[in-house]
């Protein structure tokens, strides 16, 4: 079991805690964003130069920039005292070898949960880019979720710190932003406030551990707490309280269950977002022999509550679609014997999810898109060549 941080008295995840958290953001960036003002859209288009280099951790912060910038960057890039290097390397290595599942769970479990907290929902929905580009927004959230988890990815040479980097300044940007939209109100919390950020954390931890458990993936409890572990840290460096944070699996399991118990129920906001996710999984894979398969999925890993909430259809071939699947597998049981049957199905379908968005584009804006190589060989996905792959201008708030 990982040690507390030490001095601290462990979370207390209680309604009025977790009330409070709804009201802060993450003071580091707010404040960098307000002391710099106007100046800070120049700033950051000029930041996003190292960004579309995909600039190593190690790298130079370029001298260019205004002081508060740079100390900034330089500050929010060390890891927390607590962070245990060989745990960081068992949760990539993790991530190595699920990909793909991994992948899967992110789209229909841990995001499916997201959309499920009506108040979250309602936020994410306030931005009519936020609404229009789900293609760009699941991109965006995936290579953040790539370059954390790339072997090394939070070392010198990868390039993980400077992703997480960039979206905590995207987030201090859409904090004030969305607060002045018309349909923003204060009862929805501080827009990308604590709360919502540890929640997402706890969505792609343990939500994802669980669905891997449901895909036929099981990890060991080592390869758990390193997974939570390597998560922590990236928790931390977006700027989330490290005091609220759950230690091990099991505590982050039940700050879960608490999270939804306050925040999971209907909501037009969510149900929205789902459709445009599974619109976008089913055209990311079209013509294959799972057709179909992205609402059952859903059910499959988020669960029939999570579902039913999203308004996700419920036919009755939903389940019976398992059985055919489970024997198709069975089939092939023999050849890929280092996989359970329906792990192989979803490793199947990852891949080809991972592919499908890999070469696509959105629109007038195309998204920049990357998957380190030796990832892209060990998953057996195919790379776009150079003239298809899509190369993007960075997002503005």
């Amino acid at each position: 079991m990982q040690s507390q941080v030490p001095g601290s008295t462990g979370p207390r995840w209680t309604d009025s805690a977790l009330e409070a958290l709804r009201a802060v953001g993450d003071p580091r960036a707010d404040e960098l964003v307000r002391c710099l003002g106007v100046d800070f859209s120049r700033q950051l288009h000029n930041l996003f130069d190292l960004f579309r280099a995909r600039g190593a951790n190690g790298a130079a912060v370029p001298a260019s920039l205004a002081p508060q910038m740079r100390c900034f960057l330089e500050e929010t890039a060390a890891l927390p005292a607590w962070a245990d290097g060989a745990q960081i390397e068992l949760g990539q290595r993790v991530f190595s070898r699920f990909g793909p599942q991994i992948v899967l769970a992110l789209t229909c479990a841990a995001l499916p949960e997201c959309y499920a907290a009506a108040r979250g929902a309602q936020i994410l929905n306030l931005s009519p880019r936020l609404r229009r580009y789900t293609h760009r927004r699941v991109l965006e959230t995936a290579q953040l979720v790539l370059d954390v988890m790339a072997p090394g990815g939070l070392g010198p040479q990868g390039c993980g710190i400077r992703t997480v980097q960039k979206v905590r300044l995207l987030h201090a940007v859409y904090r004030p932003y969305l607060a002045c939209q018309p349909e923003y109100h204060p009862s929805l919390g501080l827009p990308i406030n604590q709360e919502d950020m540890l929640g997402t954390l706890m969505a792609f931890s343990v939500v994802v551990m669980d669905s891997l458990g449901r895909m036929g993936v099981e990890l060991s409890r080592q390869e758990e707490e390193a997974y939570l572990h390597t998560w922590l840290v990236v928790g931390y460096l977006l700027g989330i309280d490290e005091r609220m944070f759950p230690w091990d699996p099991q505590e982050a399991r039940q700050l879960a269950d608490v999270i939804r118990q306050r925040h999971h129920g209907p909501s037009g906001a969510g149900r929205a977002l789902a459709r445009a996710l599974v619109q976008m999984l089913e055209q990311a894979v079209p013509g294959t022999p799972l057709d179909g398969f992205v609402c059952v999925l859903i059910r499959h890993l988020a669960g029939d509550r999570v579902a039913d909430l999203l308004n996700l259809a419920r036919p009755d071939w939903t389940r019976a679609l398992l059985w055919p699947l489970r024997l198709t597998n069975a089939m092939v049981d023999t050849v890929c014997d280092t996989l359970p049957p329906l792990s192989w199905a979803t490793e199947l379908f990852g891949r080809k999810v991972l592919e499908g968005v890999y070469v696509s584009e959105q629109g007038s804006e195309p998204v920049r898109f990357h998957i380190p190589p030796e990832l892209a060989r060990q998953w057996s996905v195919c790379a776009p060549s150079s003239t298809t792959q899509a190369m993007a201008t960075e997002s503005q708030a």
